[in-house]
């Protein structure tokens, strides 16, 4: 099942020279929405994925979720171990704050600012793969109001920290 998709936008030339359409969200109207500031932070696609599962979790006009590991490792198509990585090196760097609690589930308080990443809880429950999540956000974020964007499968890789051909079966997964 794929995720839900309210536009397109057309990217040429990644794949043989073919121009394929990919999706794009906008906040309040679909399913996520991402500021080219994110892309500052330099996280790997698995502190992406976590964060986004993260941000999707929280209640309204919260900043605090509570999802068992198993459960984010799930949902995330990731490892427990690669999960707690993520987390540890999320928490390193300050994005988010975590409350251990001995024999119960975390609490987590996202110190990142709401505005820089949007992800709707629908998009989350599709299980996409921290790559393809990585992927799909970038789409999100270059996209313009029209769904249009243009840019070179070398310099994708290079900005979401990817192999060129893993980006390239990631978007052909998303289209």
């Amino acid at each position: 099942m794929k995720p839900p998709i309210a536009n397109a936008c057309t990217l040429p030339g990644l794949e043989n020279g073919k121009t394929a359409h990919y999706p794009f969200a906008r906040k309040n109207t679909d399913v996520l929405f991402v500021l080219d500031r994110i892309d500052e932070l330099g996280l790997d696609v698995y502190e992406f994925r976590v964060l986004g599962h993260l941000i999707s979790r929280c209640k309204k006009g919260t900043r605090t979720c509570w999802p068992g590991i198993r459960g984010i490792a799930k949902k995330c198509r990731m490892c427990k171990n690669t999960v707690e990585r993520a987390i540890g090196s999320l928490e390193h760097r300050g994005l988010i704050e975590v409350e251990r609690r001995a024999g119960g589930v975390n609490v987590y308080a996202l110190e990142i600012v709401g505005d820089l990443l949007f992800v709707h809880r629908r998009l989350d429950d599709y299980g996409l793969t921290p790559t393809q999540f990585r992927v799909l956000a970038h789409c999100a974020r270059l996209a313009d109001t029209g769904g249009l964007f243009f840019i070179s499968k070398r310099k994708f890789a290079r900005v979401c920290g990817i192999k060129r051909d893993t980006v390239g079966h990631a978007i052909v997964f998303l289209q």
